[in-house]
Formats: C-alpha cells, structure tokens, sequence
C-alpha cells in the first residue's frame, strides 16, 4: 500500500502542478493515510479514527493536531498547515468517501483499528482516487485516546 501510495502521488505530482505545491501535496497523503486517528476522553478508538479523517478531509490543523499522540503534532502541523495558505483554495479539495473503520483489537491501552475507503483529491481540475486499506495504532497517552502509529 505504501509503495503504491508513493506511485500515486508521484504521477500526481508529476503533472502540470504548481511547483511550490508539490511536496505540500506530497505530505498531506502522507498524513492522511498513514495518520489517521483521534482523542477525546469521551471517544472510542474508532471515533477518534474517524475524527482525525474528517478534520485531515477540510484542513482543520488544530482538530488534527489534537487527535494524535505528542511525537506526531509538529509533523501533522508542518503538513497541513501550508494548505492553509493556498492562493486559490478552490482548486484544491480532499475527500474521503466510502469509509469503514473497525475495531480490530483493544486491550485498554493499545488498540488497532482498520480504515478502508477512498481518498480523493481534486487538484487543478483533475481527480485522483486512492485506496485506503490501513491499520492505525490508537494508544493512550495521558487518558486519551491518541493516533499514535510507529
């Protein structure tokens, strides 16, 4: 999936893109796909999965940053937040569809969950669709749960 994942992006990436867009664009499905997570007190590992996925789908920095364990804050920062600044936001848009996540074991402290579905970027008036078939470790890290995958 991961070999896969680096094709897309690269094919992506190799079109008529803007270059200062490119490794942006590159580190945003990274951290879409291989982040994917979230953490309340309130919320299971599930709903902290699906969270993370709807806060990455509309750039929302703050709500990302907070569902995912300490040592992968700055790197979720440092990957959306240029998208914040995009001169023209509309030609540039991320959406998940077709989510499923379950629960594939928890122990209390340590949990797995598997999300499949498709991601979709539109860029630049053209589309491309990835599929996701990952597992995320969601851990606890002061009480809450946190995506927090090695």
């Amino acid at each position: 999936m991961q070999r896969e994942l680096t094709d897309w992006v690269h094919r992506v990436l190799e079109r008529d893109c803007r270059s200062r867009l490119k490794s942006r664009l590159f580190l945003l499905f990274i951290i879409t796909v291989v982040l994917c997570g979230a953490c309340d007190r309130e919320q299971s590992p599930t709903q902290v999965v699906q969270a993370f996925m709807a806060a990455v789908e509309t750039l929302d920095v703050s709500a990302a940053e907070s569902l995912v364990c300490e040592a992968q804050r700055a790197r979720v920062r440092a990957s959306l937040e240029p998208f914040k600044d995009v001169a023209e936001p509309e030609a540039f848009e991320l959406s998940l569809s077709e989510l499923v996540l379950q629960e594939e074991s928890n122990d209390g402290e340590v949990a797995m969950i598997h999300v499949s579905g498709q991601l979709t970027l539109f860029f630049l008036g053209q589309q491309e669709t990835q599929e996701i078939n990952e597992n995320h470790t969601v851990v606890k890290e002061d009480g809450r749960w946190l995506i927090c995958d090695p």
